[in-house]
């Protein structure tokens, strides 16, 4: 699937929308974060704009959200903290001597994390601002951070992902994951397994197995122009990714990854005007920030449905028996109407047509058959085929 579907909305499109390129994004329930590259951050309670902030002097990088606080990294060295509900900031954390680039909450809330430019990472009292532990060995600048259970996880400019656990109360590198050819713009971490972005154009999964580290590479279709990935994130057993155009002026694009039958593969693609800088996942939805000055939420709650809708349709379209009647009939199913009903929030009338055997449409998702009929049994027809 690929376009912009009709479960997607557009955060401020009317008012509030931000002014410049969004940075960074967060999701927890209904409660959304995004920065921008004039270094405001808005709040955002389902659609509707509770704060904007005039955070930083310099562009936001990064945005964290735990229960009634907000974290913020920036382009002026500091790492600061907010209360989500009032707006106020609680604290003020100095110390970074280069860019903070990324910050993250460990899993109670308790600490913070931050990587920046000056190639280090720290551990920060979320309560008191007091810098606990400074975490050193990267050899360039540290690009993203996560905390998942015990440990933390790094990506740096040096290529490398590096894996931190307390040894004695102390925090130490325990695993460095070696395998991108350029940097690694983002990390994030389920606990078990590692997922990394990078600027050439890969997402690696990483899987400790038997005392070794185990990785997968997850590639675009080859030759696509597409370029490099800015974000990743974790979508229940799935991942996200976001990628940025070939240059400034062209599309990016939102992909979600799931392991089939050991393999992993694009199963959805989610497209922008402009490049997407940020992604999150949090409750079915899916929110954006990109370089056209938008945040998108993408209601993804819909693709198991989408699924079942696919193999259906495809053995209608391989019958040639009557698929508008056999169609209508598999609209009006129980199991069908909540999925559509996610799908076309915005949308009076179902519509569904395969155009020349290549792609299937349904309500502006959009798939190329590939992934679905095997090329020798997708019939081509002239026209656009009115289900």
């Amino acid at each position: 699937m690929s376009g912009e579907s009709k479960a997607t909305r557009v955060l401020g499109e009317d008012k509030d929308q931000h002014e410049d390129e969004v940075h960074a994004v967060a999701i927890r329930g209904t409660r959304i974060v995004s920065g921008s590259g004039l270094g405001y951050i808005k709040v955002w309670d389902v659609e509707e704009c509770k704060h904007t902030l005039d955070a930083h002097s310099l562009f936001i990088t990064s945005v964290a959200l735990h229960e009634e606080r907000i974290v913020t990294g920036s382009g002026e060295h500091a790492v600061k903290v907010w209360n989500a509900s009032t707006g106020e900031c609680e604290h003020i954390l100095t110390g970074h001597e280069g860019w903070v680039n990324s910050v993250s909450f460990s899993p109670d809330g308790a600490r913070i994390v931050s990587g920046s430019r000056d190639t280090t990472v720290r551990v920060w009292d979320a309560k008191t601002g007091e810098c606990e532990h400074i975490l050193t060995g990267h050899e360039d600048w540290v690009n993203s951070v996560s905390w998942d259970g015990a440990r933390i996880v790094s990506g740096s400019r040096d290529t490398t992902v590096r894996v931190w656990e307390q040894v004695d109360g102390n925090w130490q590198c325990v695993h460095t994951l070696g395998g991108h050819a350029r940097g690694v713009t983002s990390v994030s971490d389920d606990g078990v397994r590692i997922v990394s972005g990078s600027v050439d154009k890969t997402v690696r999964v990483w899987q400790q197995v038997d005392g070794n580290w185990q990785c997968a590479v997850l590639r675009g279709q080859p030759g696509a122009l597409e370029g490099h990935v800015t974000s990743v994130a974790w979508f229940g057993a799935r991942v996200v990714s976001g990628t940025m155009g070939i240059n400034i002026i062209r599309p990016g694009s939102v992909k979600v990854w799931e392991q089939r039958d050991g393999i992993w593969k694009c199963v959805l693609t989610l497209t922008h005007p402009r490049g997407v800088n940020s992604v999150a996942y949090d409750a079915g939805r899916i929110v954006s920030g990109a370089n056209d000055f938008k945040v998108r939420v993408w209601d993804v709650s819909v693709i198991s449905e989408w699924d079942e809708l696919k193999r259906q349709i495809v053995n209608l379209y391989r019958s040639g028996k009557n698929k508008g009647v056999a169609l209508n009939r598999l609209m009006s199913t129980n199991w069908l109407r909540p999925a559509l009903k996610n799908v076309k929030t915005k949308a009076d009338n179902l519509g569904f047509h395969i155009d020349d055997g290549q792609y299937a449409y349904l309500d502006g998702l959009q798939e190329k058959m590939e992934h679905w009929v095997p090329a020798a049994t997708n019939p081509a027809t002239p026209n656009p085929l009115r289900l």
